[in-house]
């Protein structure tokens, strides 16, 4: 019953948060992430779903009080998979994820940007920065971590994490590490596309107070 009350109690916090980012002029996350439409061939869509506060806590480093504070409100993901022979997945990217968070502030989505890098200074022996040379959002980091082996499979993980005004997103693609791996080139053109559409939905909000509020 504690469990279920939980997940009840888990659920309308995400439905208010996405009904509140909904209400105050945000974008919906889920119009925001990468498609189908943006993967190299051979990929189909693996899951996609709103994530909560508290599914945000159990798969990052902060906490779910931390998303609190900094006023998270509703966020998206969308995660995309590799199809093919074996020796096609040693190609290149075996999965690619997509995700956008709205938060109350941009001041907010900023701290859960920052919390990243932190998390990322502080792991050293998983986490690599790497120069992004491209400019992304208002802040971003490029990323390269080698996670623990999984079932004796080794992977390699770049990720793209940056925020644009109220907004905290972030690309990874994950690829076997005995073979070619994630192409770094494809994960920042597919965060620079990412990018693209959120500063147009922000800016398309904005246009639209502008012109409820001209006489």
């Amino acid at each position: 019953m504690k469990v279920r009350s939980a997940t009840v109690a888990a659920l309308a916090a995400l439905v208010g948060g996405l009904l509140a980012a909904t209400a105050s002029g945000r974008p919906n996350p889920r119009t925001l992430t990468l498609r189908l439409a943006d993967m190299p061939s051979g990929f189909s869509v693996k899951t996609a779903h709103y994530v909560g506060a508290v599914a945000a806590a159990g798969s990052g480093s902060a906490t779910e009080a931390q998303y609190r504070a900094w006023g998270y409100m509703a966020g998206y993901e969308a995660d995309f998979a590799q199809r093919g022979s074996l020796s096609d997945l040693l190609k290149g990217a075996v999965e690619i994820d997509s995700s956008v968070s709205v938060y109350e502030t941009a001041h907010g989505a900023a701290e859960s940007w920052a919390d990243s890098k932190v998390y990322c200074a502080e792991h050293t022996s998983v986490c690599l920065r790497l120069s992004l040379g491209k400019k992304i959002g208002s802040q971003a980091g490029l990323y390269k971590l080698t996670p623990p082996s999984s079932g004796g499979v080794k992977t390699v993980v770049y990720s793209v994490v940056w925020h644009r005004g109220p907004l905290r997103a972030a690309v990874l693609a994950t690829g076997a590490a005995a073979g070619v791996g994630p192409s770094l080139s494809e994960v920042i053109a597919l965060a620079v596309k990412q990018d693209r559409r959120m500063a147009q939905a922000l800016e398309l909000r904005a246009g639209a107070r502008r012109s409820s509020i001209s006489p």
